[in-house]
C-alpha cells in the first residue's frame, strides 16, 4: 500500500490559493497534487477560513492524544 503524503502547512495554503486564483478544478488539482479525495481541497479551504494557517497544521496522532 503507497504511503499518503503529508503536506506542510504552507503547501496546503499554495494548494488552496492555486484553487481559489485559477480555474482549475478540485479534481485536477487533487490529481496534480496527487491525493484522492478532492473534499481535502474543501476542507483544507475551510479550516484556513476559520483559523487562518493554524487551520492547516495537522494535529499530532497517536495513543498519547486525548
Amino acid at each position: 500500500m503507497a504511503k499518503t503524503k503529508l503536506f506542510s502547512s504552507e503547501e496546503k495554503k499554495k494548494i488552496i490559493d492555486e484553487f481559489a486564483t485559477t480555474d482549475i478544478s478540485a479534481r485536477k488539482l487533487a490529481l496534480k497534487y496527487n491525493f484522492k479525495q478532492t473534499s481535502t481541497i474543501y476542507v483544507w479551504q475551510n479550516r484556513y477560513k476559520q483559523k487562518g494557517i493554524a487551520g492547516l497544521i495537522d494535529a499530532q496522532r497517536g495513543e498519547n492524544q486525548k
